[in-house]
């Protein structure tokens, strides 16, 4: 039988001698926005376990920039550290560089689980809105004392719709005139997240302050009662047309307002 001799050559030859493109893999970096900021790349193909270095750079000072990384056909929040530094791993790698006008530092933010948490309120506005996201990725918490105490300029605190999760003393001490809860904070059977709200979330308000909730959320009048003031707390419907309640206990007392289902 003839055996090509170059076919037999071949499959002699040491794997060491194929293994170098198997380990080779390629990066590719997409900018969401050229006109707010450019990327840095120093290479486009990497050996598996090279260290890669990208950089954002902003072409603005109120532009800020956040990495985003292709997971299936989605992107998901990775990092918004300006120089972000990994591994290479065995696989391709599709980055894409993300950026946002930002509005200033109203709020301070932590990553938990792959959400945003408001830790903290920093403004000094009459009026503020818990984003929905922050960095394209979803704002969930409030974390506890975010808003104890607010300067005393703050009037309206507007909730994101994306916000299923509020701590223990959220707003207590709050000067806040009006509260307004979302819908997102329903419990049904859709939900793949139950949502929560701790104990005490408005201790200490005052008559005059008014907590809103829509509609489609009036089952939650005796539960956000018992979010805000806890266990020992009594409930008297002011107004019956209208959906006001009044809450008090030792703990303070607030105003619950029912309000028509919002419109988008």
């Amino acid at each position: 039988m003839h055996i090509n001799k170059y076919l037999f050559i071949f499959a002699l030859a040491p794997s060491f001698l194929f293994t170098s493109c198997s380990n080779e893999y390629k990066l590719d970096v997409i900018n969401d926005d050229p006109s707010l900021g450019s990327v840095t790349v120093e290479h486009k193909i990497y050996q598996v376990g090279e260290k890669v270095t990208v950089k954002l750079n902003p072409l603005k000072d109120n532009v800020v920039g956040f990495w985003t990384i292709k997971d299936g056909h989605d992107y998901l929040f990775k990092s918004a550290e300006q120089v972000y530094t990994f591994t290479m791993p065995k696989n391709n790698v599709a980055l894409k560089a993300n950026w946002e006008i930002d509005t200033g530092y109203e709020f301070d933010y932590v990553l938990e689980e792959g959400c945003f948490a408001v830790s903290k309120y920093n403004g000094a506005e009459i009026e503020t809105t818990i984003p929905s996201t922050h960095y394209g990725v979803p704002v969930n918490r409030i974390k506890e004392r975010c808003f104890s105490p607010s300067n005393d300029s703050l009037s309206t605190i507007h909730v994101g719709e994306n916000i299923i999760h509020i701590d223990d003393y959220a707003f207590e001490n709050c000067s806040a005139n009006d509260l307004y809860l979302p819908l997102s904070l329903n419990v049904d059977d859709t939900k793949t997240a139950v949502p929560t709200v701790g104990s005490y979330i408005c201790k200490n308000w005052i008559d005059k302050q008014t907590i809103h909730i829509y509609e489609d959320s009036i089952d939650l009048v005796n539960k956000v009662t018992k979010w805000s003031f806890g266990s020992q707390w009594t409930l008297k419907v002011e107004d019956e047309a209208k959906k006001t309640f009044t809450s008090t206990n030792s703990g303070g007392a607030a105003i619950i307002q029912v309000e028509d289902n919002p419109t988008y």
